[in-house]
Order: structure tokens, then C-alpha cells, then sequence
């Protein structure tokens, strides 16, 4: 699946899941502390995002974080996300952000 096809599923799926939520894209934009247009460009692919972001997205609309993050960054291993979201959620909440950065690094370094 190419990155465009990655995007254009991800934004069928989380508009489909907009509308199961019974919600308006105004009130999710919201909820995740951003505009209604920021969440358009970020669905459209027209503007990358975070993990965070998607994290938020996902919890709003109570789907899996993890499917959501491997729809959008294009994870090849569904285990291999669950796994991460597993160990992420296992660390105190104010500890996330530090290992976040660490999943970055080894990624860049794994990338390089």
C-alpha cells in the first residue's frame, strides 16, 4: 500500500468513525485542541502530524490507537503496535513523553 493509499484510508476510516460517533468534525477538532480545518488538512494528508495527535483522535472517537497509528505512519505489523501501545501505557502518564522520544530515536536510528 503506497503512503497516499495509507492516507485515503486512514481518512475514509476516521471520517466513518466520526460519523458512528454520533459527533460533528467540529467537536472532535475541539476535543483534541485544534481547529476544525487543522483536523481536515491532517485527514486530507495535506498536513503530517504526531503520534499524539492521532493518540487523542483515536480516544475521542474510543477506537484503538494502535490502528490508527499504523493506518497513518504505515506499520507493517499490527503485533508490533499493539506491543508498543502495551509498553507505552504500562509507564505513569507523566513518563509517556520520555519514552515516546526514546521510540523515536531507536526508530530514526533504525531508519538511518
Amino acid at each position: 500500500m503506497t503512503s497516499n493509499e495509507r492516507r485515503e484510508a486512514f481518512e475514509k476510516r476516521v471520517r466513518r468513525d466520526i460519523e458512528v460517533s454520533g459527533l460533528q468534525q467540529q467537536e472532535v477538532a475541539e476535543r483534541i485542541d485544534m481547529t476544525r480545518q487543522q483536523l481536515n488538512r491532517i485527514l486530507r494528508g495535506d498536513s503530517g502530524t504526531k503520534p499524539e495527535i492521532i493518540e487523542s483522535l483515536a480516544t475521542v472517537l474510543n477506537v484503538s490507537s494502535a490502528e490508527y497509528l499504523g493506518m497513518y505512519f504505515g506499520t507493517q505489523s499490527m503485533e508490533a503496535d499493539i506491543e508498543v501501545t502495551s509498553i507505552l501505557y504500562s509507564v505513569p502518564p507523566e513518563r509517556r513523553p520520555a519514552l515516546i522520544e526514546a521510540f523515536r530515536a531507536m526508530a530514526r536510528a533504525v531508519a538511518a
